[in-house]
């Protein structure tokens, strides 16, 4: 019996310890983007739109209508 209550405790210690499981490393890099759109209806009269970039922690843009 002191064999089979070894057996269970040490199978239990090693269960309890799964390996790390793999997560990729992805490189740190700065946000970079640039956009802009922009609507134009003459029959509705509709005129705006937006444009924007940003590199890193600088963010520009401007919107219209």
């Amino acid at each position: 019996t002191f064999v089979v209550i070894a057996s269970l405790v040490i199978c239990g210690a090693l269960a309890d310890n799964p390996p790390p499981s793999y997560k990729p490393q992805y490189p740190e890099a700065p946000a970079q983007y640039s956009f802009e759109w922009q609507v134009k209806d003459d029959y509705s009269k509709n005129d705006f739109g937006q444009n924007e970039e940003r590199y890193g922690e600088n963010t520009k843009g401007n919107t219209k209508g």
